[in-house]
């Protein structure tokens, strides 16, 4: 996920230092937190207190899911954020259909499609001009 923007981060401490915390920290049988890093930081720095909810989560891969879904749903991310985090779920678990994707990062499977074909595409440019990192040269442009 990426971080918090300043304006976020201080909106977010402002509603907290007003309101508490309202949504629970969701952390795993082993007190990993899953969902809530920016709460309890804050919660942190004002000395107050904050609910959990504990998940039993079989593995790190459901952890990584969750914490992915409660994000993507919460979170105000711009189109090439949302975007940036298919791609990494693409590229994490490439044997996902684009429902199963779609479903973990609340998105279309039409999205989740586009950037796959985006993807595949990059990387049919990469083998045949080679991994470089002059966009010119990647393009096969002198």
């Amino acid at each position: 996920m990426p971080p918090l923007s300043e304006e976020e981060y201080a909106a977010l401490r402002n509603d907290i230092e007003h309101n508490g915390i309202l949504v629970p920290v969701l952390v795993d049988q082993h007190g990993r937190i899953l969902d809530g890093h920016h709460r309890v930081k804050i919660a942190n720095e004002l000395g107050i207190d904050y609910p959990r909810e504990v998940r039993e989560i079989a593995d790190d891969n459901e952890a990584h899911d969750l914490a992915l879904t409660l994000n993507m749903v919460r979170r105000h991310l711009n189109r090439e954020q949302k975007r940036a985090l298919i791609r990494a779920e693409i590229e994490r678990t490439p044997d996902a259909s684009d429902p199963e994707i779609a479903r973990r990062t609340a998105s279309a499977p039409t999205t989740v499609g586009a950037v796959r074909r985006r993807v595949s595409n990059l990387d049919t440019l990469a083998r045949r001009f080679g991994n470089v990192s002059d966009p010119a040269a990647r393009y096969g442009y002198p």
